[in-house]
């Protein structure tokens, strides 16, 4: 199901798209059994090229696509800032409104827990398209939507992808929701991506807006590999050949950290890879009970070797000790969220 090169030969002929055919890495079988033997006339006369441009922002679906480039080992991550499911019921929607899914070097890491099985027990079918299971937040142990039944749902909020710019630095993508004013504090989730693309890495800006005290869970579903805790407060996810993503939340208040992992009670570490299977995987959760405005931000940086330390991190304050950015010492390089400024070191700011 991870191969879609016959697809996009498929597609390449049809369409006579010189990008498709280059994501289907040379001819495929598929084309021919479509369209006969013209379709290896019709294949080789493109001239197979990447798409132009990496990262992008598909506004209808309200995905978001930050790419380092187009090779293998290109580090991407998916933001989801759209309605949940399709606009007819939703049956086959997750409540995954904000959620992202991270691919350092190409490899999946942090990932959509999948679907598992629709009927067979209803717990479980409610865990894997609920929240909790998603890179995400959740309020007061709350999800963003109550299920009705297997495939329905008793209400369905819609995240809004409020602005994405891809600059030459810097991509930063802002959406919002408010699947949680339904809670008797209403409560407002805003949430905004910035990809530094040099040295590349990502940092996620959650803000959590009410008038009283909430328990605010930031959750991050890996897929299944090694995922340990480090000094600091710092996650590290092993991936193949000693590459790896570090992850660490500073927020305007102290936040506990914890990896569940295949657990029952409550049911949290689980991903399903195809349909009908489900294997334990790291789920990193981190918690704070807080009188809200709520701020992290998150860093997630890739290293190309397991004996890379984590970067030096400062944070950065206002007069009042509200949370404002952060700062990488070894790159020199601050992100800063004002109101609705964003800057990068002096030079890049964007403004909403």
């Amino acid at each position: 199901p991870d191969d879609a090169r016959g697809l996009f030969a498929v597609a390449a002929v049809f369409f006579a798209r010189a990008d498709y055919a280059w994501a289907a890495d040379g001819f495929q079988p598929e084309a021919l059994w479509f369209f006969g033997p013209e379709a290896i006339e019709r294949f080789s006369a493109l001239a197979m090229a990447p798409p132009e441009g990496a990262s992008r922002a598909f506004a209808e679906g309200g995905y978001v696509v930050m790419r380092s480039g187009w090779s293998k080992g290109a580090h991407q991550l998916i933001f989801d800032a759209g309605p949940l499911g399709c606009p007819m019921t939703g049956a086959h929607g997750h409540a995954d409104l904000l959620s992202v899914q991270v691919s350092p070097f190409g490899e999946p890491c942090i990932v959509d827990p999948g679907t598992y099985a629709y009927s067979v027990d209803p717990l479980l079918r409610a865990h894997f398209r609920g929240t909790g299971a998603h890179a995400t937040v959740t309020v007061d142990s709350l999800g963003q939507a109550e299920p009705s039944g297997n495939f329905g749902w008793k209400e369905r909020p819609v995240a809004r992808l409020r602005r994405f710019v891809s600059e030459t630095a810097f991509d930063l993508a802002d959406g919002s929701h408010e699947a949680f004013s339904r809670l008797q504090d209403p409560v407002s989730h805003r949430r905004r991506v910035v990809f530094v693309k040099s040295p590349g890495y990502w940092v996620i800006v959650d803000d959590l807006s009410g008038l009283r005290r909430h328990r605010v869970e930031l959750r991050f579903q890996f897929c299944p590999l090694p995922l340990t805790l480090l000094p600091g407060s710092w996650a590290r996810a092993e991936l193949s050949g000693g590459r790896g993503l570090l992850l660490k939340t500073f927020s305007s208040a102290p936040m506990a950290v914890r990896i569940a992992q295949g657990s029952t009670e409550p049911l949290e570490g689980w991903v399903s890879p195809h349909y009908g299977q489900r294997e334990p995987a790291p789920l990193l959760v981190h918690s704070v009970d807080a009188q809200l405005p709520l701020r992290v931000f998150t860093l997630l940086m890739p290293v190309s070797s397991k004996d890379t330390a984590p970067p030096r991190v400062q944070t950065v304050r206002g007069p009042d000790g509200a949370l404002l950015g952060l700062t990488l010492e070894e790159t020199n390089q601050t992100i800063r969220f004002d109101a609705d400024t964003f800057t990068m070191g002096e030079a890049e700011t964007w403004k909403a």
